[in-house]
């Protein structure tokens, strides 16, 4: 609830401090005198709009708090939760105007855009006045009203929920219908690469092989010159070879041994070498046997290494990771053949969750229309009592699944006649500043105390009545005050009485400038106040004694 609201420099008033309590609280004063100031103050602070006109003539800006009890308000401190914004039993809304017209917000000392203003401020206040009614014209407030007072508040975001989840796979279903075409061009593209790929069929480490056998046959026909050239010179040469001589030179050698100490390891080691020559002379021959320049095999070699550049420059890899972009191709055509089983299954979830919200929606519906039709009664009924006697209003709702969304199948619309006979219609058609404000008091009266805003201000609630309807009014709203804290602006002195708080409003001009003030009265003092308002400005005894009298009956 509404604690205290500091104004400074707005409009008339230069600084105001005010402290608030529970249930109602009523407000009067002469005409002109600023009666809606604090609810002006209040709106800005809650994020409507601002304008040069507001900041006090001779000061640089006005300057407004309003400070909130949240302790019991849960979806306040939810929304603050979600927006990050740290959480206390105490909240301070802040507005400031400059003389410019340009204006800053804060929530908690945080700056804040006004849409995240408006958004906090629809969980603590719920303003009915002349310039504030545009709200009951909206389906979304109507339809809250109605389910706020209907209490299906759970099975409402049960449904919210079902209907989430039914958009989810419906945006799946259009992504992968978006995407079908794309994914039909990629398939064809990725078969024609995996087709040519499995043609070629380039096995792993294939490529590497190939270029090793292909520099062999290039080379092979010199290989095999230059290993006979060098086996003849070791073994073959008939006319001399380095084997031959070296068996010769051996011999003669160990002729010699006896005749010096060192010739035995000489000759050792020589016939060590002469084994050693023959060995590389049999690999040598080898060599001459097996190495085959094969023109063919070579050609057959050029060709499939020449195809595998080809096929690397498409895919823009080196030849030897073909075989992987293979593998990587035939992963991804898998995996987009697999969609259309995907989107098979998505049709059949689709159809599971709509019947599911389906469902819920018309349980949700049935409810609403028979809530609807008991509000209906009731409005008539307080309406009646308000001095609307020819007025009906009907909570009219259409059910049909074209209005499908988070909130259900049903679009709803207050309708309203002010006088017996006429046709009923929208309510923001026919019913005027006073009876809207009548008809919020009415829809308000039949809450159940959770489902009613923390703060309700009235304005223009009494127009156009009194006497014993006025009386009526009061009443009510001290009704209400008793489950809610309620402000309401009166020119009724049977409204007044009813307050269990009174402010009173005064202006007065000097050195040119024109000043609001508001008192808190006392006891003696509202008497005065509501004896002022049934007498005018010339109290009597009989003023003053009825006013005693209406203040004691309440």
């Amino acid at each position: 609830m509404l604690t205290q609201i500091n104004i400074s420099n707005f409009v008339i008033v230069e600084n105001l401090e005010l402290s608030f309590g529970e249930k109602l609280t009523v407000i009067t004063g002469e005409t002109g005198a600023g009666k809606s100031i604090i609810f002006d103050a209040l709106n800005l602070c809650l994020g409507e709009r601002a304008d040069a006109g507001q900041v006090r003539n001779g000061t640089d800006q006005a300057d407004i708090y309003a400070y909130f009890d949240i302790s019991n308000i849960p979806n306040a401190k939810a929304w603050l939760s979600e927006n990050d914004i740290p959480i206390e039993d105490e909240l301070l809304l802040r507005r400031v105007v400059h003389k410019e017209g340009r204006s800053k917000s804060y929530i908690n000392g945080h700056p804040s855009p006004l849409s995240k203003i408006k958004e906090l401020g629809q969980n603590l206040v719920t303003s009915h006045g002349q310039h504030d009614h545009y709200a009951l014209f909206d389906a979304k407030v109507q339809l809250a009203l109605l389910d706020g007072i209907a209490g299906v508040d759970e099975q409402k975001q049960a449904l919210a929920k079902e209907y989430k989840n039914w958009q989810q796979l419906v945006k799946k279903q259009d992504e992968l219908k978006a995407q079908e075409q794309s994914r039909q061009d990629r398939i064809s593209l990725l078969s024609y690469q995996l087709s040519e790929l499995d043609e070629f069929g380039l096995a792993e480490g294939e490529y590497d092989s190939m270029c090793q056998q292909q520099t062999q046959l290039a080379h092979a026909d010199e290989v095999q010159s230059i290993a006979q050239e060098s086996l003849d010179i070791l073994f073959e040469n008939e006319q001399f070879n380095v084997v031959r001589e070296l068996s010769r030179q051996v011999q003669k050698l160990e002729a010699l041994s006896d005749y010096h100490s060192k010739l035995p390891a000489v000759i050792e080691q020589l016939q060590s070498s002469q084994v050693q020559l023959e060995e590389m002379a049999f690999e040598l021959r080898e060599v001459t046997q097996t190495c085959d320049s094969d023109p063919e095999n070579l050609s057959a070699l050029d060709e499939r290494i020449g195809t595998a550049h080809d096929l690397a420059r498409k895919h823009q890899v080196k030849p030897e990771e073909l075989p992987s972009v293979q593998a990587q191709i035939d992963d991804e055509l898998k995996e987009l053949r697999s969609n259309q089983t995907e989107a098979d299954e998505l049709s059949e979830l689709i159809e599971n969750a709509w019947q599911r919200y389906f469902e819920k929606a018309q349980s949700l519906s049935a409810k609403r229309h028979k809530a609807s039709a008991s509000i209906s009664k009731q409005v008539c009924e307080y309406l009646a009592k308000l001095n609307m006697k020819g007025a009906t209003f009907e909570a009219s709702l259409e059910s049909c699944i074209s209005n499908a969304g988070a909130t259900g199948i049903d679009k709803i619309n207050f309708l309203a006649s002010a006088n017996t006979g006429q046709a009923p219609g929208p309510i923001q058609k026919v019913l005027s500043g006073g009876e809207l404000s009548r008809l919020a008091l009415s829809i308000s009266l039949i809450g159940n105390k959770k489902n009613l805003s923390p703060t309700i201000l009235f304005d223009e609630v009494d127009v156009g009545i009194g006497g014993n309807t006025a009386a009526i009014v009061g009443e009510l709203l001290r009704q209400l005050g008793e489950q809610t804290q309620v402000f309401c602006v009166t020119h009724q002195p049977q409204v007044a009485s009813q307050g269990h708080r009174h402010l009173s409003v005064s202006k007065s001009s000097q050195n040119n400038q024109t000043s609001s003030a508001i008192t808190v009265l006392d006891t003696d003092e509202r008497v005065n106040e509501i004896a002022r308002m049934i007498a005018g400005q010339e109290l009597t005894d009989n003023s003053i004694a009825h006013a005693r009298d209406m203040l004691a009956e309440a």
